[in-house]
């Protein structure tokens, strides 16, 4: 299992239930480099989801169409 497999792994683990100290514990050879990207997926999926208006939108879809 290679780094990429184990964050995937953990990231569903954590999905279910489980702490950041549990995957590092079931993981210590990938603990060093595992725990900033846990915490990292851990804040960046409580971060308020960001939506454009519907003003921003039309705006956007407009200047495009002028540029093509």
């Amino acid at each position: 299992m290679n780094l990429a497999d184990v964050l995937e792994q953990c990231l569903q683990e954590i999905e279910a239930g489980a702490t950041v100290e549990e995957c590092l514990a079931r993981y210590p050879e990938y603990a060093e480099e595992l725990r900033p990207l846990l915490q990292t997926a851990i804040l960046l999926r409580q971060a308020p989801r960001v939506t454009p208006s519907p003003a921003f939108r039309a705006a956007t879809r407009e200047r495009l169409r002028r540029l093509s």
